[in-house]
């Protein structure tokens, strides 16, 4: 009995220390727990700036690195993306918020209307700060026109300092915004130096030591700087230009894998070419994916695999791609009507200059063709090249060369199309803008001078981003083939 007894009090021991270990691991493991899964899943470090900055910053969006893509061009649903008119509307719909502009808003060649359009849209959509950036300061450079009065530009690192009519920073109430452009070799000698940011870095810190507001810089250049000035930690958040090449076209490469655009951990950079805006504060949420997707989506750029993925968290949407549900009918329709008018009326000044060229015009029109080619011509009149112009003229864009040299015979060439009163039979794409002009072989079918160009080739000059992103040469040939 008294083994008995023995056994059953060691039973009890034992049911008791289970007991109390239970309630040290059920009290202990709660408070391991957060320190355990940030060793094994990384905090989402911009999930943390995001509680602080609906806090303590403002409301905004970005946008930039336009670089003179004033419109989407509308041939390609896949890259009718951007626009000022979309950007406006935005602009409109938010009237409380900050809006940044990240710079390189202008055409990296002189465009004088653009120009202008351009200045008169920052003017209408009330930028809050937009950073002097590399097209911006080659303007200066070059003594392009560049209208300050159109937007509060702000560069930190400048000298002289502040450069006229430019501010080293752009004060409100509740926030600060900066502005820095790594020093580049092609922005020597042009009457301003920019400093590195070894040299503003001690200034900064002092400067910003006893500002108490939320601080803000629009950052464009080198990776290295970027990852120092991250590190130092001087600013709440750091809003980075397109890194593209200023030679790079149009594509959707961006909006496929938005992942592309986390450039450093907790920084972004706008999208390229104006196509969609950087969120900020509650615009995040206002307006968030309606799926909650992968926490992780946000965390670094994104593999092939990912695309498909929203790049949000929870609710909350980073980019806001400016596509055709944002077109703007209002704000600046009137400076759009301007720009096009005087569009229209530098194509047309060039009208008489280019009839007189047509006495040695080398063109026959496709109609010549049809005699000999009856079968060829068929293909071509049923192809969407025979009626290629109307589609530009349903656009309003049969005035703007930009636009019109893929939709007729030798625009660039003497004695091409000049436009449908005086050469309506140079309208649209033809025989001639592949096989080259053939008035002579018209003329005399022996003299064949033959084809420049590959088919592939010619296809290609038209046939590219932004204006044809789906084109596949061995898709698309078989159609046309003759």
């Amino acid at each position: 009995m008294k083994y008995h007894i023995k056994i059953k009090n060691t039973s009890y021991g034992l049911i008791r220390f289970l007991i109390s270990l239970g309630l040290i691991f059920a009290f202990t493991v709660p408070l391991l727990m957060p320190k355990l899964c940030a060793d094994i899943f990384p905090p989402n470090l911009d999930q943390i700036k995001m509680a602080e900055h609906k806090t303590k910053g403002p409301d905004y969006f970005a946008f930039g690195d336009v670089r003179g893509e004033i419109e989407p061009c509308g041939c390609d649903p896949l890259t009718d993306l951007g626009g000022f008119k979309r950007i406006a509307k935005l602009a409109r719909d938010n009237p409380k918020v900050a809006i940044f502009s990240l710079g390189n808003l202008y055409p990296v060649n002189p465009n004088p209307l653009k120009d202008e359009l351009i200045g008169a849209s920052l003017s209408s959509i009330k930028v809050t700060a937009a950073l002097l950036n590399e097209i911006e300061l080659n303007m200066l450079k070059t003594k392009r026109p560049l209208d300050f009065s159109r937007a509060h530009y702000v560069l930190s690192n400048v000298t002289p300092s502040p450069l006229k009519n430019v501010r080293s920073s752009i004060e409100t109430p509740s926030f600060s915004v900066y502005g820095f452009v790594t020093p580049s070799p092609n922005l020597s000698n042009a009457g301003f130096a920019l400093a590195s940011y070894l040299k503003v870095k001690e200034r900064w810190a002092t400067e910003l030591k006893n500002n108490k507001k939320y601080k803000i810089l629009l950052f464009a250049g080198s990776d290295a700087d970027l990852k120092t000035i991250e590190k130092d930690k001087i600013f709440d958040e750091i809003i980075s230009s397109n890194p593209k090449p200023l030679k790079a076209t149009p594509d959707h490469e961006e909006k496929k894998k938005p992942g592309l655009l986390l450039r450093q951990d907790g920084v972004y950079m706008v999208p390229s070419f104006g196509q969609g805006l950087l969120l900020g504060g509650s615009l995040r949420s206002k307006y968030g994916a309606k799926k909650p997707t992968s926490i992780f989506s946000d965390r670094k750029p994104m593999k092939e695999k990912d695309e498909k993925l929203d790049f949000s968290f929870g609710s909350d949407q980073i980019f806001l791609w400016l596509t055709k549900d944002f077109e703007d009918s209002g704000s600046l329709a009137q400076i759009f009507k301007i720009y096009n008018e005087r569009v229209a009326n530098a194509y047309k000044s060039l009208a008489k200059q280019r009839t007189a060229e047509l006495v040695d015009t080398k063109f026959a029109g496709a109609k010549a063709c049809q005699s000999c080619h009856p079968e060829a011509f068929m293909i071509w009149e049923n192809s969407a090249h025979s009626h290629a112009f109307a589609t530009l003229k349903g656009k309003v864009k049969h005035q703007d060369p930009e636009c019109i040299s893929c939709h007729v015979l030798g625009l660039k060439e003497k004695g091409g199309f000049v436009n449908e009163t005086v050469t309506p039979h140079f309208a649209n794409v033809q025989c001639e803008t592949c096989h080259g002009p053939r008035k002579e072989h018209v003329s005399n079918p022996s003299a064949n001078p033959g084809t420049l160009k590959s088919a592939k080739e010619v296809c290609a000059s038209c046939h590219h981003q932004p204006h044809s992103s789906n084109f596949i040469f061995e898709t698309y040939w078989p159609k046309i083939r003759h």
